[in-house]
């Protein structure tokens, strides 16, 4: 854990000083929609610390059957992870998706992961 718990992270290398190593459990969101007998997924809404990439990966199935709108914080300076920033981008083109970001009030698509902002809509 970081002194400022905005920063806290799955990462390695967060970006402040690590003060206190915490032990979590984790689950992707496959086995927890299962396992909670979810019928229906419309929207995620992931602000990870940069592990967007890895939560995406652990739900294959919820891209797949439901498709949903997808809100998530977009950081390329989060280092320590063992995929690249752009990884998120490209698993998820792979189920289709789409992507904007919100300039001066406005959604705007955006082409080739070229991001102003670090907030990311796709759908």
């Amino acid at each position: 854990m970081c002194e400022d718990h905005a920063y806290n992270s799955l990462a390695n290398k967060p970006l402040q000083p690590i003060k206190e190593v915490v032990t979590v459990e984790t689950m992707q969101l496959d086995k927890f929609i299962e396992e909670n007998n979810i019928s229906r997924v419309d929207v995620i809404k992931c602000d990870t610390e940069g592990a967007e990439y890895l939560v995406f990966k652990g739900s294959d199935n919820i891209l797949r059957k439901y498709k949903p709108k997808l809100f998530f914080e977009y950081n390329p300076f989060v280092k320590g992870f063992m995929h690249k920033h752009d990884d998120v981008f490209l698993l998820l083109k792979k189920y289709g998706y789409e992507f904007y970001e919100f300039r001066n009030h406005t959604l705007c698509k955006v082409e080739n992961f070229n991001f102003q902002t670090n907030d990311i809509y796709a759908e």
